[in-house]
């Protein structure tokens, strides 16, 4: 902003696992999906109000300049714009369930919730990657630490001398479901020297996993990396 830039963050990865304060970050766009934020396949863009001028036109030429309809060129799924509401829902049955019945603002409630979320989902994520840094072979993609403020906790890793495929199929056969390819990482991927056909084995987990699932995936994990 300093430089008269505009500010437009992909937060598809953020969003499951802390609060969104959008308007406390002064972004101009903010993109994500809800389908990430436990709700239906719906991608959503919070634009700053008096920014709609700076995005073009994406539906019929007679829609130009009408929010939000000119950003939906295939009109609104609007089954799944209703269940979107069970996002709320969640999070006050969550909020609800630790806290009870307070007067706090449904933003304050939100936020709550998240911070109940962050600390478990560090465990989760440091009780991962201290398995996988005490293997040599393995090589974890991006900082080597479960620490919230630095991470969510998605752990990719490849692992020498193994096809990441492999390794999915392998773990697949302990029950343990972790995805794999480049997740559309391609140019990533290729700075990083790693195979885009094979890609990486990644591991994602939220607030409903658990520490014994994490310990599970690292028993499957183990004869795979040693």
């Amino acid at each position: 902003h300093a430089s008269g830039a505009l500010v437009c963050v992909d937060g598809v990865a953020y969003s499951p696992h802390a609060a969104l304060k959008l308007k406390e970050w002064d972004v101009d766009f903010y993109g994500f999906s809800l389908y990430k934020l436990y709700g239906p396949h719906l991608g959503v863009l919070y634009c700053k109000r008096g920014m709609e001028g700076y995005v073009s036109n994406q539906n019929h030429y007679f829609l130009d300049g009408l929010m939000p309809n000119m950003l939906n060129p295939g009109g609104r799924l609007y089954s799944s714009v209703a269940a979107s509401a069970g996002v709320v829902d969640y999070v006050e049955a969550v909020y609800k369930h630790h806290f009870g019945k307070t007067d706090a603002s449904p933003f304050e409630r939100y936020c709550k919730v998240f911070e109940l979320f962050g600390p478990h989902e560090e465990n989760l994520s440091t009780r991962l990657i201290d398995f996988l840094t005490s293997h040599p072979r393995v090589r974890v993609i991006g900082p080597a630490t479960g620490d919230r403020c630095i991470r969510c906790p998605t752990v990719a890793f490849v692992v020498e001398g193994a096809e990441s495929q492999g390794i999915i199929r392998q773990a697949a056969e302990s029950r343990i479901a972790v995805g794999g390819g480049n997740f559309y990482a391609v140019r990533c991927l290729e700075s990083l020297g790693i195979d885009t056909k094979d890609g990486v084995v990644r591991a994602s987990m939220v607030h409903y996993n658990t520490l014994e699932e994490v310990d599970a995936l690292c028993t499957a994990l183990k004869p795979l990396v040693s």
